[in-house]
């Protein structure tokens, strides 16, 4: 690409690049994968570089060679238990997930680990904090990387930078790769315009802006022998892991008109294709020390609403609150009856 090309932002790049974590890697590795919201195999770029994939549904990059992987899921105890309303915390509770979410949760994870075993790996379960799981399982299975999807929302970008930072800190995790990505938006974090002026001159490309560049201010305290460059660290973690950033500072400069926005994007970049299915997943050589764990039902998520000590939540009444826990499990029950086979019929 020539130097007019680099400087000019509306050179559509190329957005299929290659997984840097696939390189350098060997049997040796595992890769602890845990899931979020992505609650599926196709298209998961979690499993970019760990699954099989035949020639035939990936002729781009055909796998021959993968590397152990262990999936993981976490009912996390936060999503079901009440905490005080933010319309009415003197008053009434809330609670994140409700009883019909919480089913159609059970059911996910339920076929999420159906199609994993389908193709030779194993999905742990557990229920708890991701803060304080996550780096004991990794202790346990002796992981390599850990893999995770970033979201945009507030509590879970604090979630992952918690999870982060503690592997960072801690001294016998501190050399295990941490890789996040982002799989269902419609166009990837990486390839949307880097800074303010790329979008304003994308959104209004007839509008003249200044080709001068600003030479960027640096601290006028000089560095001690012994100090190292903030800016250095920063490039020398983010060689070492592969985090993709979803903070509102990355986004600064987004055009608030959605036709703006729409001609920027689409100008800059594309969306991406589609990620092949795993055909086969390699469980490490020995997990028999390991609990794999079970979903949990719908009673055990649900016990703290139908709790005498706790206050209403959102103002419903106790007994409202055991119709609808009541009509959730229902539906559960009715499911397997017709997921189960008729045993009163009889061949003829």
């Amino acid at each position: 690409m020539s130097v007019e090309e680099e400087s000019d932002p509306s050179v559509i790049r190329e957005t299929t690049t290659p997984d840097p974590s696939k390189s350098a890697r060997t049997t040796s590795d595992l890769t602890l994968i845990w899931h979020r919201c992505d609650l599926r195999l196709h298209d998961n770029p979690l499993y970019s570089s760990v699954g099989i994939v035949s020639a035939e549904n990936n002729a781009d990059t055909g796998i021959d060679f993968a590397v152990p992987s262990l999936s993981v899921y976490i009912f996390n105890d936060k999503h079901f238990t009440p905490r005080p309303s933010t319309c009415n915390p003197t008053i009434w509770d809330a609670v994140t997930t409700g009883p019909h979410a919480a089913r159609l949760l059970i059911e996910a994870v339920t076929d999420l680990r159906k199609s994993i075993h389908a193709r030779g790996g194993e999905l742990l379960i557990r229920t708890g904090d991701p803060i304080d799981i996550l780096p004991k399982l990794a202790r346990q299975v002796g992981a390599t990387e850990i893999r995770w999807s970033e979201e945009p929302g507030i509590y879970e970008r604090d979630v992952s930078r918690n999870v982060r930072e503690r592997f960072i800190m801690s001294r016998d995790l501190s050399d295990v790769k941490i890789v996040t990505d982002i799989g269902y938006t419609l166009y990837h974090p990486n390839d949307l315009p880097q800074n303010a002026v790329q979008w304003q001159s994308l959104a209004h490309p007839k509008q003249k802006y200044s080709k001068k560049k600003r030479k960027a201010k640096r601290s006028s305290m000089p560095l001690s022998k012994t100090s190292k460059d903030p800016m250095d660290e920063f490039y020398d973690f983010m060689a070492k892991h592969l985090i993709v950033d979803v903070s509102a500072e990355r986004l600064v400069g987004i055009p608030r008109i959605m036709g703006d926005y729409r001609r920027a994007v689409r100008t800059h970049t594309s969306v991406r294709s589609c990620l092949p299915t795993p055909e086969q997943l390699i469980q490490p050589p020995s997990i028999e020390h390991v609990e794999v764990g079970n979903i949990p039902t719908l009673e055990e998520l649900t016990r703290y609403r139908l709790d005498d000590t706790r206050r209403p939540i959102m103002g419903m009444s106790k007994d409202t609150i055991e119709n609808v826990v009541n009509a959730a499990i229902a539906h559960i029950c009715i499911e397997n009856e017709n997921d189960s086979p008729n045993t009163n019929e009889t061949d003829e």
